[in-house]
């Protein structure tokens, strides 16, 4: 995912790219993120 943070004072903008690993996540949620298509 790509996200984009301004600062309200200085108006600074960052650009931040995220890689996300399912399976590290679903150790911390309840949610189940499989296949989408079976």
């Amino acid at each position: 995912t790509t996200s984009m943070v301004m600062r309200s004072k200085s108006g600074t903008i960052r650009y931040v790219d995220a890689i996300h690993s399912l399976q590290k996540l679903e150790m911390f949620s309840d949610i189940e993120y499989g296949p989408r298509f079976e």
